[in-house]
């Protein structure tokens, strides 16, 4: 008794939203990582994750060759798949397979191609030229944003982020 509670019900969202209810405190979230809900306030976030990954296979398939668990992508032509590190057990999602999702590879927006696997997903690099082994490939970030991402997996922002397991090497920059 005699001492004063701190009240607080403002998240990332409610912050910008409703300043009126920021009480004592405010809880920033998500937005910790330049992620916000509404356009208006992204515009005025930067972007602090990017999430990568390697390629770490490059295979030309025939037309009518399936690709990925299940057998379930059949080649409509003859193709070239890049196989990259990551997979649902890393946290991307199983429904960013058979092309709902895409990465960045080289500037360039590649699908993906059959089902994600547990450690890795398969992307069509066919009308790509200069991919190599070992290149690097962004899965989210500044120039793929996580809205994107999420979209394309019928979800949330939170939901990618808090799914990316302890399996994915974290690296920390600090100004």
């Amino acid at each position: 008794m005699g001492y004063k509670f701190l009240k607080h019900i403002a998240n990332t969202a409610g912050i910008s939203r409703h300043p009126n209810l920021q009480m004592d405190m405010v809880r920033l979230g998500i937005g910790l990582y330049g992620i916000d809900s509404s356009n208006v306030v992204q515009r005025k976030l930067k972007n602090v994750t990017t999430l990568t990954t390697t390629v770490s296979q490059i295979k030309k398939v025939s037309k009518g060759d399936s690709v990925g668990y299940g057998r379930n992508a059949r080649l409509q032509r003859d193709s070239v798949i890049a196989t990259v590190r990551i997979g649902y057990a890393d946290g991307y999602p199983r429904k960013l397979g058979n092309g709902n999702g895409k990465m960045l590879l080289q500037n360039k927006l590649v699908p993906v191609v059959g089902n994600v696997c547990m450690d890795m997903t398969m992307l069509d690099i066919t009308d790509h030229e200069n991919i190599h082994e070992g290149d690097q490939v962004i899965v989210f970030g500044e120039p793929l944003p996580l809205y994107s991402l999420a979209t394309w997996a019928e979800t949330i922002p939170y939901e990618i982020m808090t799914g990316i397991s302890q399996r994915v090497q974290r690296v920390y920059f600090e100004e």
